[in-house]
């Protein structure tokens, strides 16, 4: 196995550093000489885990958490096959914009807040654990990259759910295309992963700013707007933004732009938009060098308190590493929610940035469209008042 050193990104004592690097009992199925952590435990127990966190059943919490992780690293081997089958996919369209392409493996945090949030939902059958995104230039490299995976699945995945968030949005306006792919696995060796879910999150550049800027307001304001839980007016003030980025994408004549564009303009300023995302930018960024093709899987670590970013770069061969130290520092920051910790897998750091800037609380492409959007309705307030 190999081994993880410290690095100035990411203070680990040495013991923790003996854990990541010991032999542990997870069982590894390797492919092309990497190993990929296989599911140690049936459906029902994790079933199970996901019921004792939310306290549907009695049980060893400690137990439960080990199975949330060995469930989660799972879905690794499935996930990595289709960030490389999206990717793939994405050079055959002439998008005129290179689109981003990049694989997370869901937080613990949000995990748990997604049971919460919905009682029926079993820790199971949880779609979105694993989660590939493409981020394309605008609607129609979007409609043909839908289409496309549509048409025809990737080799060894079944369709078994689609989302058209971008006909039909979300209530807090979120946009976006949601595939839902299960594993299917082609031989005795892979059958461990059968069945396993992947979720491809297919969006525009636009529609991903817009995410992002919720994402970013949320840790500042301590709300889950993601979720629907926050304040009124910073709900409605997404809600309506959507609308107006939107017809910037493509423009259409409903909604008429006169029929929310006022209450837009005066929740932006009544919130002072523009200052306030000003103020949540990363002010350090700490990183060794990490030359990317050779070390794909980073692991990010936001401080929302000093709003500063470290990033701990791994080999491809060492994804079982990085998700011992994912789950590590989840468990040791778990009641920080001013520590947030994350693993994603893409082919440079500046792609990465691109695709998590809510990592890096960067709403600069947000607020340029915004900005652009709120100058062009004063001027026709003022062409309207001569």
């Amino acid at each position: 196995m190999s081994q993880v050193t410290a690095s100035p990104c990411v203070s680990l004592q040495a013991s923790a550093l003996e854990w990541i690097n010991s032999d542990h009992s997870n069982s590894y199925i390797e492919v092309d000489g990497v190993p990929y952590i296989a599911p140690e435990h049936s459906k029902n127990q994790v079933k199970k885990a996901g019921n004792v966190f939310v306290g549907k059943e009695d049980g060893d919490i400690d137990h439960a958490e080990t199975v949330l992780g060995n469930w989660r690293a799972a879905h690794s081997y499935p996930l990595q096959l289709a960030r490389i089958t999206l990717r793939n996919r994405c050079k055959r369209y002439d998008f005129g914009y290179k689109p981003i392409v990049v694989q997370r493996l869901k937080r613990r945090a949000s995990i748990k807040a997604k049971l919460v949030r919905f009682p029926r939902m079993k820790l199971s059958t949880m779609q979105d654990i694993a989660g590939c995104r493409a981020i394309v230039g605008d609607m129609d490299g979007l409609v043909d990259l839908t289409e496309g995976y549509l048409r025809r699945p990737p080799k060894r995945f079944r369709l078994v759910g689609f989302d058209d968030y971008v006909i039909t949005p979300k209530p807090d306006g979120y946009r976006s295309t949601h595939i839902i792919y299960e594993y299917s696995a082609d031989s005795e060796t892979m059958m461990p992963f059968n069945g396993l879910k992947v979720e491809l999150q297919l969006r525009t550049q636009i529609q991903h700013a817009w995410a992002t800027a919720v994402e970013v307001v949320s840790v500042f304001t301590k709300q889950n707007l993601k979720a629907g839980i926050g304040d009124d007016k910073w709900k409605r003030f997404f809600y309506l933004a959507s609308d107006l980025l939107m017809l910037m994408e493509r423009p259409s004549p409903h909604p008429p732009i006169d029929s929310f564009m006022p209450e837009l303009y005066s929740l932006w300023n009544e919130l002072n938009i523009e200052v306030f995302l000003k103020g949540c930018v990363v002010s350090h960024h700490t990183a060794p060098f990490i030359p990317s093709r050779l070390h794909p899987h980073k692991l990010m670590i936001l401080n929302t308190i000093k709003k500063g970013i470290q990033v701990h770069g791994f080999q491809k061969g060492h994804l079982t590493n990085a998700l011992r130290m994912y789950d590590l520092l989840e468990r040791e920051h778990e009641d920080d929610p001013h520590i947030l910790v994350l693993l994603v897998t893409g082919d440079s750091m500046t792609k990465l940035e691109q695709a998590y800037p809510n990592f890096y609380l960067d709403t600069t492409e947000f607020l340029d469209k915004m900005t652009f959007g709120i100058q062009l309705w004063e001027y026709s307030l003022k062409t309207k008042s001569k």
